[in-house]
């Protein structure tokens, strides 16, 4: 007897790889941001060492930074796409459906109820998740560019 296991594809090949170059970048941009914030901190300073000096970490930062305003245009882009010509619906906007879920969710993690709220393809917590990398970028990228 052989066991077979469905597999259900939730993000398209393009969608995995946008994901992958933002979660590079961002942990590559938070590394270099922190140490040129605290350069003067012993482990800023052997990172820096360690990435032949502060000119390097500041060329490095930028290209982290480029590629990862390239990924939201980019994700803005498909997301529009997908939007306006597939006629796909939005289901990444937050909506009653959510504001339900997450009491639901409260009361099960309470123990007010006996199991967690049914929820469509994207759950509450990813629809947070989701729009606080979105705001979180939009204020990297001016504060970025202000003080480049």
């Amino acid at each position: 007897m052989t066991m077979t296991t469905d597999v259900v594809r939730r993000f398209s090949v393009s969608d995995r790889i946008e994901h992958w170059v933002q979660m590079i970048s961002f942990v590559a941009l938070a590394i270099t941001g922190l140490v040129q914030r605290y350069d003067g901190a012993w482990l800023s300073e052997k990172l820096i060492s360690g990435m032949s000096g502060i000119e390097v970490v500041r060329d490095i930062h930028r290209v982290f930074a480029t590629l990862l305003m390239l990924a939201v245009v980019y994700h803005f882009g498909s997301a529009l796409y997908r939007r306006y010509v597939l006629a796909r619906p939005r289901s990444m906007i937050p909506g009653a459906a959510d504001a339900r879920a997450f009491s639901g969710s409260l009361k099960y993690i309470l123990g007010r109820a006996d199991n967690p709220p049914p929820q469509g393809r994207f759950t509450w917590e990813e629809k947070v998740e989701s729009w606080a990398f979105v705001w979180g970028t939009v204020i990297m990228v001016i504060s970025g560019f202000l003080l480049w």
